[in-house]
């Protein structure tokens, strides 16, 4: 609960009745909340602006025909982040996602139920934690490594950035998962620029792009006459990622019997060079990625479990492009801005409204790497200054999507605005909630 942190989050509660705003401010302050309690839309629009608010509890209809929607605009203004729970008498399921769309965290209809408040209330305070975190981290990470920005809109990026400020510090391995093109090496050079390894270097190797014959030499280094051409020694990227950070991409295409040797440097922090005798230590990071199910090919004896855990330590999963559409459109600038450094006679091109709808409906089966894709051609093709949805040369994607895809995704983005309340969902969906919870179960939305 909230009293056993040093940390008291305050709350700002919102209604016109007295009798009302005092039995809510006193159940909060019994939960080790601090509280600010007002009765209009004015007096809560200064309580906010002079305190730090961590969440916003107001009731929708106020006295002089005000509504709490009015507040939650103010709020949202001044600060985008706050979440905001508004509560309401009447059970306008329209004004409800209204409500949402303008940015509300949760609505709750009278009478109110404390435990159910008090839970919303955490998930605000975790929601919000999880976005104080992942800005610390993008002021830090912008700081050492400009040249790699992230973007993270998206509460699950955020998520990942709040992961990656809490690992950051120690040496420990991490295996970060994600379709190809959602940006896994970034996420890699993040952890690595807020690590205290940062001035160290990153060793990035793809291993599926070096032949097995070559890749235990290309990790663990050389002697020389180790074999054909190998006419001096030499290091290999482990060597070279020494006191710094390795990252191993498309560690799911290693074979068996380099398994076994990185296995042995993850456990023991040595290795011997390829045709050499003497035990090289090392101190690494290791950081690895992959697209592949790595426990299904555990289970189809491709992949070895020991190693698995020992990469695993902390796992990172990257959601694809078209999970997090709000990371599109910043994406879409930052990419725009690279290109308008790189060919600075057209540095008046921008993208039109309807470019940038399309661009945020789109599927992105290629996820990042397909929108920069895209971005680039439009951008040299493009006969005047602005990029409108012609020079995309995008065509709907046919077959990418079955009915059930499109299912799964309309009922996990309601359950995502309606906080996860089974009733809820099912009033939007209009569906009953028994139907619900069988889809849920059907798709694994749990």
């Amino acid at each position: 609960m909230n009293k056993k942190n040093n940390y008291k989050h305050s709350i700002l509660v919102v209604d016109d009745e007295i009798s009302q705003r005092e039995l809510l401010t006193g159940a909060l302050v019994k939960e080790g909340y601090e509280v600010i309690q007002c009765g209009d839309v004015e007096k809560a629009k200064q309580a906010f602006l002079n305190n730090l608010i961590d969440v916003v509890i107001t009731d929708q209809k106020l006295d002089k025909n005000q509504e709490g929607i009015d507040l939650l605009k103010c709020c949202k203004k001044i600060n985008p982040e706050i979440p905001v729970v508004l509560i309401t008498a009447y059970g306008d399921i329209e004004n409800a996602v209204s409500a949402m769309k303008l940015g509300a965290f949760y609505y709750l209809t009278k009478p109110i139920e404390l435990n159910e408040l008090l839970t919303i209330i955490n998930k605000a305070i975790q929601d919000l934690n999880i976005i104080r975190e992942s800005r610390l981290i993008q002021d830090k990470y912008l700081m050492n490594l400009k040249e790699y920005p992230v973007v993270a809109e998206s509460l699950e990026m955020k998520n990942i950035l709040s992961i990656i400020s809490r690992i950051a510090p120690y040496p420990i391995s991490v295996l970060i998962t994600g379709e190809s093109g959602v940006g896994k090496e970034v996420v890699a050079r993040l952890i690595h620029g807020t690590s205290p390894r940062s001035k160290n270097p990153f060793i990035a190797v793809n291993c599926s792009a070096i032949p097995e014959t070559l890749l235990e030499a290309e990790l663990f280094g050389a002697e020389k006459g180790a074999y054909t051409g190998a006419h001096t020694s030499r290091k290999g990227r482990f060597e070279l990622a020494d006191q710094g950070t390795i990252f191993l991409d498309e560690i799911g295409d290693v074979s068996p019997a380099i398994q076994v040797k990185l296995l042995r440097v993850l456990a023991e922090k040595s290795f011997v060079r390829l045709g050499g005798e003497k035990v090289v230590k090392v101190d690494v990071k290791v950081i690895a990625a992959t697209n592949q199910d790595l426990e299904e090919k555990i289970k189809l004896g491709c992949f070895r479990e020991d190693l698995f855990y020992r990469l695993n330590v902390v796992a990172i999963n990257i959601p694809p492009l078209r999970e997090r559409k709000e990371d599109i459109v910043p994406l879409t600038e930052q990419i725009m801005n690279s290109l308008r450094s790189k060919m600075p006679e057209k540095k008046e091109i921008k993208i039109s409204w309807e470019t940038q709808k399309i661009l945020i409906k789109h599927h992105w089966k290629g996820n990042i790497r397909e929108l920069e894709n895209v971005l680039h051609r439009a951008f040299v093709l493009c006969r005047g200054n602005l990029i409108e949805p012609q020079d995309l040369n995008l065509h709907p994607p046919t077959g990418d999507l079955s009915l059930e895809e499109v299912e799964k995704n309309h009922i996990s983005r309601v359950l995502n605005m309606t906080g996860g309340n089974i009733q809820k969902a099912s009033d939007l969906l209009k569906i009953h909630r028994n139907t619900l919870r069988d889809k849920i179960n059907k798709y694994g939305l749990n």
